[in-house]
């Protein structure tokens, strides 16, 4: 086996140990919030700050790649990262339901979140020298469904513990915040297997070309002129509007419908389900079809979406539309995620990642601002909720931002051209095709058995 097909097994496993942290760690940061009575702006912070403030510490991040390699950069991140999830492990004990503690816990998730997101544009730097060029989409495809099932698992199992110890103490402390702690211990213990992982992964030699690097000022002076930069404004403004809403689902359903850790962290498994069985499909698709064509056809769905949850309040209800809502985010963030490996040279991946996500954490920053702003404000209500009406203004900018972007960037590789609704059939029938291989495979066992 040679050293890139080991390495790109060995990236597989990353994911894992990666899905581990996020489904013990982040996953469960706004509910431990919630539990502990966080407040709405609280809540909100708790989204925004790290999202604004980690990837302009990724500028520093691609600097170092003047004189470091790649690995040294990506393990030290992640160590620090393991690092802080212990004093949020412990944050509940000290406080336990009092709120003042959820400023502490802020604090360090801001520490935790931008070491865990300081390394991605090297990271990427490194896929782009391991992953074939004209299988990116296969590949990720299959990285991320993979990723998406253990996260799966993690988070099913997490809230089962989570539902059957909400009562009850521990020496003095209540059960819950207790198995809180426990979860980020475990995120903790993950971030060092990953660290162990890529370590063993395999590097590909890089050089650093000085006459490749491109201001953040210059990038913004040609955002409007360039075909990425329009790609990026498009993703930074979608991400406002997005996240005007994001971080309240959560609060929506935990506190207004009242339901359980275990129907809450359905509600999430629903979407992530189904990315499991459309990521690959969505892959394969963006490989023939492009990734621009993938990208406005499921923005298209992520855009419904909230409108939904005026229909409904019911939690079989709500568990189809989350499962509808993964179906368009598995090719949304596919594909968002790779346009840069196609329109960016390699010197230059780890500054367009870099850049991206400088405006996408803006755009994270000021929607998740303005959601709470109006989550203060009860005179804005729609069917008796002001979560509704945020959800409903959040459709609004995402359909109206998909329609003006719709023709303002292209895609960049040769592929074969489809209309939207002809993607959306391939994929649903590529998933089709995908079920029934695996069930005449099973068959097959069965019949040898």
């Amino acid at each position: 086996m040679n050293k890139i097909k080991k390495g790109l097994r060995y990236s597989i496993k990353d994911g894992v140990a990666s899905s581990v942290i996020e489904g013990a760690g982040d996953r469960y940061i706004p509910p431990l919030a919630i539990a502990m009575n966080a407040s709405a702006t609280q809540i909100g912070l708790l989204s925004s700050l790290p999202n604004l403030i980690a990837p302009f510490l990724q500028l520093h991040a691609a600097n170092l790649l003047k004189k470091h390699n790649r690995k040294r950069i990506v393990l030290i991140s992640i160590l620090v990262q393991a690092l802080m999830w212990v004093p949020i492990a412990f944050i509940p004990f000290l406080f336990g339901k009092n709120n003042n503690g959820v400023w502490l816990i802020i604090l360090f998730y801001v520490i935790c979140f931008s070491a865990g997101k300081f390394y991605i544009p090297v990271w990427n730097s490194w896929m782009k020298d391991l992953v074939p060029k004209d299988e990116i989409g296969k590949f990720f495809g299959k990285r991320n469904a993979i990723y998406t099932f253990v996260l799966v698992t993690i988070v099913i199992l997490s809230s089962l513990f989570l539902d059957y110890f909400n009562k009850g103490e521990f020496l003095g402390i209540e059960l819950v915040l207790v198995i809180f702690g426990a979860l980020f211990l475990i995120a903790m213990i993950a971030g060092f297997v990953d660290m162990y992982i890529l370590y063993k992964q395999h590097e590909p030699k890089f050089e650093y070309d000085s006459k490749s690097y491109f201001s953040l000022l210059d990038f913004v002076k040609r955002i409007g002129n360039s075909n990425f930069g329009r790609f990026v404004l498009y993703v930074s403004l979608f991400s406002l509007g997005v996240n005007m809403a994001g971080p309240f689902f959560a609060v929506y359903m935990l506190n207004e419908l009242k339901f359980s850790y275990v129907t809450y962290i359905m509600m999430t498994v629903a979407a992530s389900l189904a990315s499991i069985i459309f990521m690959p499909v969505w892959g394969k698709i963006a490989d023939k079809y492009g990734t621009v064509i993938v990208l406005k056809s499921c923005s298209i769905i992520v855009g419904i979406y909230p409108l939904l949850f005026l229909l409904s309040k019911s939690p079989i209800a709500l568990f189809l539309m989350n499962a509808f809502s993964g179906f368009g985010w598995a090719g949304f963030n596919l594909c968002a995620a790779n346009f840069v490996y196609d329109v960016a040279k390699r010197e230059k991946v780890a500054l367009c990642v870099t850049y991206q996500n400088i405006f996408s954490g803006i755009g994270i920053f000021l929607g998740t601002t303005i959601g709470g702003l109006l989550a203060t404000m009860p005179r804005f209500r729609l069917l008796g909720s002001v979560f509704l009406f945020i959800f409903l203004i959040s459709a609004i900018a995402r359909l109206l931002l998909t329609y003006i972007f719709w023709n303002k960037f292209k895609e960049v590789r040769k592929v074969e051209e489809k209309p939207v609704l002809e993607i959306m059939g391939a994929s649903l029938m590529n998933t089709i095709d995908v079920f029934a291989s695996v069930n005449n495979k099973l068959i097959k066992r069965i019949k040898r058995l």
